[in-house]
């Protein structure tokens, strides 16, 4: 039998924020005190800029929310020769997005410095999954703190990024928009007749699958509407059952045109296609790969990065895909020169903090 599936932690009920800590306390010395309230995960230290103070504050986040509570009735007690407060942090969270796509841990910490607000903790998505994934989630102090970040960044524009910012509820999650992918139950429509673009029609013949939820037009069909030759169109089904049992109609005419139907698949799964293709190629001399990287790098921090040594390999390049299975990203040049340059450039320098290779994928793939 397989381990039984632990239940989700919630970081708002098992984080603590911990004030007027002796500056001669680091976090080993802090885990150690409050070691007997139960596990420790992390304790993350940090010291107020812009207030005069001779201590610092600690986030403390535990294994669970019993623990936190026990860490509560260290309030007011003595630590070095300060006495501490401790307070649990909760509703305490900015949620950030389409920031720009270059922005790192750091990045986010300095924006949110230039406010007077400390970034208790910044967590970022891992792109393992999903390249083009882009938010933050971000713990400050206190609920005021909150409200002051929504305040000033929600429709902050920096660099053309208009940002979004609001206060994180996790009770207020909603599914994912990409859920019938993922699980696939929706399929997408092509070479329809464009007298087909109706929902109404569409229902009418893939209704008798099952229960239909959704049916998308994508919009930009009806702009060219006139000089449109076939369209597509995506339909929604409750489930992966009813949606693989539409997939009897691909191959068959409607108004003289064969219509193709398939599941629909995610732009990670086609990325990873293009992935697999080149880790099992003969020839990717136009190819090079760098690593090691971590989870949260994104296609933009890799470019910025190549363009800073040399723009021209950065105009260069084809297409960027993160394989981070492997630690690893695939830079694609439209030239194998460039891919040669890019290794001798690159082989051994800082990115990101981290010293990296840059060599043939066949020689990554030797290395892992």
């Amino acid at each position: 039998m397989g381990n039984p599936k632990q239940p989700k932690r919630l970081r708002d009920e098992c984080t603590v924020l911990v004030q007027n800590i002796p500056r001669s306390y680091n976090q080993g010395k802090i885990k150690k005190y409050f070691a007997d309230c139960g596990q420790v995960i992390q304790v993350n230290t940090y010291e107020s800029w812009f207030e005069k103070i001779r201590c610092q504050m600690a986030r403390i986040e535990f294994a669970t929310a019993e623990a936190a509570q026990s860490a509560l009735t260290k309030t007011y007690k003595t630590m070095g020769n300060n006495t501490i407060e401790v307070t649990p942090l909760k509703d305490c969270t900015v949620w950030l997005t389409n920031y720009p796509p270059k922005y790192n841990q750091r990045d986010i910490r300095e924006l949110f410095k230039s406010m007077e607000i400390v970034a208790l903790n910044v967590r970022l998505p891992s792109l393992r999954f999903n390249s083009n994934r882009r938010f933050a989630y971000v713990d400050v102090a206190n609920e005021e703190n909150v409200h002051k970040a929504v305040q000033e960044l929600n429709g902050k524009v920096i660099d053309g990024f208009k940002m979004v910012a609001k206060k994180s509820d996790p009770e207020l999650k909603t599914k994912r928009s990409d859920a019938p992918v993922l699980e696939r139950r929706e399929i997408i429509l092509r070479n329809l007749p464009k007298d087909m673009l109706d929902i109404t029609k569409i229902k009418e013949i893939f209704s008798k699958f099952g229960t239909i939820e959704e049916v998308r037009l994508p919009k930009r069909q009806f702009a060219i509407l006139e000089h449109l030759h076939h369209a597509c169109a995506f339909v929604i089904f409750s489930s992966h059952e009813e949606a693989e049992a539409a997939l009897v109609l691909n191959g068959e005419s409607i108004n003289e045109h064969k219509i193709s139907v398939n599941l629909s698949d995610s732009p990670a799964y086609l990325e990873r296609k293009e992935v697999n293709a080149l880790l099992s190629a003969k020839r990717t001399d136009n190819v090079v790969a760098i690593y090691p990287i971590s989870d949260k790098t994104n296609k933009i921090q890799i470019k910025s990065f190549i363009e800073e040594k040399n723009k021209q390999l950065a105009d260069n390049i084809d297409s960027i895909y993160l394989v981070l299975d492997h630690s690893s990203a695939l830079i694609k040049f439209v030239k194998d020169s460039d891919a040669a340059r890019t290794i001798l450039l690159l082989h051994h320098s800082n990115f990101l903090q981290s010293r990296i290779n840059c060599t043939s994928i066949k020689d990554m793939l030797k290395s892992i």
